[in-house]
């Protein structure tokens, strides 16, 4: 495995390691499962993190769920967008403003992942890095994943 490899491999195994919170359930027989949805690692050049200089600092990876693969009606009930209307951003910091409050801006590296999904939804295990012990089995998510019709809703 070259440098750039490893750089990319240790990348990858970092959101493995927050992907492996209590988010997976026991690993379970495929055959008893209705739908699988399968899993993948996307890491491309929009998701780099540069320096003052223009060199690479960071990559960053994400596991992502082939969500397109779920059927409406089927696998999900409905899509949902959490979009605020920039309206009620002015409102909400024009009432702040007037009031005399601290409004702080944040965000949360991995929130997207933290939400509950209240349907049944098994994922395959991404390639490369498969359990050995469990090497055809497939989990079931209890929270979100990135790709997922159920995700932004959670």
């Amino acid at each position: 495995m070259d440098v750039k490899s490893e750089f990319l491999y240790g990348t990858i195994e970092e959101e493995v390691c927050v992907c492996q919170r209590p988010g997976f359930e026991d690993p379970e027989n495929p055959d008893k499962v209705y739908k699988v949805v399968k899993a993948l690692y996307e890491l491309h050049q929009a998701h780099r993190a540069w320096d003052e200089r223009g060199i690479v600092i960071r990559n960053k990876a994400r596991l992502v769920a082939q969500g397109y693969t779920q059927e409406e009606g089927i696998d999900y009930k409905e899509v949902f967008a959490p979009v605020a209307r920039i309206e009620a951003i002015r409102l909400f910091l024009a009432y702040a403003s007037f009031m005399g409050f601290l409004v702080y801006q944040m965000d949360v590296k991995s929130a997207f992942l933290y939400g509950t999904i209240e349907e049944e939804v098994y994922v395959c295990q991404p390639p490369g890095f498969e359990d050995p012990q469990n090497p055809d089995k497939v989990y079931k998510l209890v929270k979100a994943l990135y790709g997922l019709h159920q995700a932004p809703r959670a």
